[in-house]
């Protein structure tokens, strides 16, 4: 014999819950498809992200480099004649009114009257146009006063291939020891970014030349 139950002894609740987890154990496949189209649709984004940023960056970078300005010491031997000097020889008139007469790709060291006149040839190798700020270039050396008495820069913007000439006076306490010399230099591109100082140090042995130009970024400068 089959035993029936009243249909009022039935649970309904018990029914709805377990029509619930049947619904949700259904329903599963379909949220996990969901959540990997999702996953799989951000991490797409993401890489779209990176690599429009690399693509920038990269971009940026050879703007940058394109116009690059690069100044270095000038030399007898591997320097055209320059436009600022057609000849082998220049006057020089430094501030403060002493004059000499060199070659235009020698540096030139001199004194007179507790002064010592430098000048500085320097010739810009790189893509771009540099542009020196007179007011920023400074000396250093023994016995030299912290300020100079003037400095003449006689091409600010100096295009590449191109040289320019830097002339300062310093008033300096006498030495007979004197053989090192230290100039900095501040450019930067036709835009006013790169911002560099050119680092040239001269030395005495049997007449003064430039030793080494290093370009070196404005924040290891000492103020």
């Amino acid at each position: 014999m089959v035993s029936t139950m009243p249909i009022g002894t039935i649970d309904w609740n018990e029914v709805t819950a377990i029509a619930t987890g049947v619904l949700a154990l259904g329903l599963i496949p379909t949220a996990i498809g969901i959540w990997i189209t999702y996953k799989a649709a951000t991490d797409d984004l993401h890489a779209t992200q990176y690599a429009a940023a690399v693509a920038q960056q990269a971009a940026q970078v050879q703007i940058e480099a394109s116009r690059l300005p690069l100044l270095v010491d000038v030399t007898e031997t591997t320097s055209a004649d320059s436009d600022l000097d057609p000849t082998s020889s220049a006057l020089l008139k430094f501030p403060g009114g002493h004059t000499a007469e060199t070659d235009w790709r020698h540096v030139y060291v001199g004194y007179a009257a507790g002064q010592i006149c430098v000048a500085v040839p320097l010739r810009n190798v790189g893509s771009g146009l540099a542009v020196i700020n007179p007011d920023g270039v400074r000396m250093h050396g023994g016995g030299l006063h912290p300020n100079s008495l003037g400095v003449t820069v006689h091409r600010e913007r100096v295009p590449p291939g191109e040289t320019t000439r830097i002339l300062c006076t310093y008033n300096v306490q006498p030495s007979d020891e004197r053989r090192d010399l230290q100039m900095l230099v501040p450019y930067t591109d036709f835009a006013g970014g790169q911002a560099t100082y050119a680092d040239v140090r001269l030395a005495l042995d049997d007449q003064w030349h430039v030793r080494s130009v290093r370009p070196v970024p404005p924040e290891n400068i000492a103020p």
